[in-house]
This record gives structure tokens, sequence and C-alpha cells, in this order.
């Protein structure tokens, strides 16, 4: 049977590759850094791929890490859309709003 990547682990993968660290991930999405290293590990395994180089540092992403995440990516943001399109179906208005302003009118 196939490995399976689980949504948890390409989130892991992915804040992992942006922090640049394992440390500034785990602190992003407020887990243990054993807990995101073993989740890093079994994906790695899994998909008998290394992803990171490991350095003192930090961690880099590999040639295969760049081409996943490029995937992982797209995936975390198609998900995130899904979820918006249910909530705007349901008529939970969900989203992020910017008002600009002229310096006349902010002085008042």
């Amino acid at each position: 049977m196939a490995f399976q990547v689980k949504i948890h682990q390409i989130r892991a993968f992915v804040e992992v590759a942006r922090q640049g660290s394992i440390r500034g991930a785990s602190r992003m999405l407020n887990m243990s850094q054993p807990a995101l290293s073993k989740s890093i590990q079994e994906l790695e395994e899994g998909l008998a791929a290394q992803l990171f180089f490991r350095r003192s540092k930090g961690v880099t992403l590999t040639d295969a890490g760049e081409s996943f995440y490029q995937h992982a990516s797209l995936i975390l943001e198609e998900l995130r859309a899904a979820q918006e399109d249910i909530r705007q179906r349901q008529g939970q208005l969900a989203g992020q709003i910017n008002i600009g302003m002229g310096a006349s009118i902010s002085a008042v």
C-alpha cells in the first residue's frame, strides 16, 4: 500500500520550510519540537526522500524538498479556498477588508 501523506505533515513541512528551522516552525504551529521533528521524519521516510538539509543554524530545502514545497503550498492554499467557499455558501462571511483614506479625512 502506498504511503498516505497526512495534512498535518504537509502543514508541518511547509511551516518548517517557511521558517527555516524546526524551532521557529514549532512556535508558529504551537507544537513541541520533538513532535514536529517526528512528523517531518515520518514524511521523509514515507516519501523515501530527504526534504531538508539539517544544519546547526536551521534547515534548507533539498531539490526534492523544493519540488514538494511547491505542491504542498498549493494544496494548503486550495484547502483554505475550499473552506472559505463552504463558509460563504453557508452565509458565514470571512476574509479581510482593507480601507484606505486620504490624509484630510484621517486628520479629522
